[in-house]
């Protein structure tokens, strides 16, 4: 599996830009991680078996009960925050959807978008190229309908797939997709084909996009999919 290029902030495109999330992760080692945008995290710990029947408990709450201490002055939706990310690395196939939704719920609607733009990028990263991909990605379309980033974050990783499978696409959907999808495919080892990597050094939105695209093909891209 293969990481996707961070977010960094910048809009390409209408609805590209992430939302952007300030909160905190759990302490780790007596320091604090700043969350500041829904690029993939870092690997939670362990956690056993969340259920279906868990998601009201873990929404309210936002974390375990050892987590918290009765005086943590850390405001109630970070700790959801925690507590959906940690729900999410745990839902088993069968209850993401259904996980997923219930996240979005959230009456804060950023924090909840920006939790589950961490889950996608994670969930497609592994799944990408695979058989289960086509259908975990338009059941997660659904479940998402009505945030435009994540319907479209998860119309460029089909783009993604599109292209490293070697179907049809189009030299419109390409230049058009976020800055976030030209880095992807020119900056990270993800399958794709030289075509869009030619297209991207000659037309990517950024500088940086068109060397790498350039680098890229000179390197040798890795080959998609037969």
């Amino acid at each position: 599996m293969f990481s996707p290029a961070p977010d960094t902030g910048r809009s390409g495109g209408s609805g590209s830009r992430p939302p952007r999330y300030r909160g905190r992760r759990p302490t780790t080692a007596g320091r604090p991680t700043t969350i500041d945008d829904p690029s993939l995290p870092a690997t939670p710990g362990p956690v056993g078996g969340a259920r279906p029947d868990d998601a009201p408990r873990l929404l309210a709450d936002g974390a375990h009960a050892g987590d918290i201490s009765p005086a943590d002055p850390e405001p109630a939706e970070h700790r959801r925050f925690a507590g959906h990310l940690r729900a999410l690395e745990a839902v088993a196939d069968a209850d993401e959807v259904t996980l997923v939704a219930s996240v979005l719920r959230d009456p804060d609607r950023g924090m909840a978008s920006s939790a589950v733009g961490r889950h996608v990028d994670r969930r497609a990263a592994a799944l990408l190229t695979g058989p289960r991909f086509t259908d975990w990605s338009a059941a997660l379309a659904d479940a998402c309908a009505g945030d435009d980033f994540l319907v479209r974050r998860l119309r460029e990783w089909t783009l993604l797939d599109t292209v490293a499978r070697g179907e049809p696409w189009s030299a419109d959907e390409v230049t058009g997709a976020s800055d976030w999808f030209q880095r992807t495919v020119a900056t990270t080892p993800v399958p794709t084909s030289p075509e869009a990597l030619r297209l991207l050094a000659e037309r990517g939105r950024t500088r940086r996009v068109r060397h790498a695209a350039d680098h890229r093909l000179r390197q040798g891209a890795p080959p998609r999919l037969p």
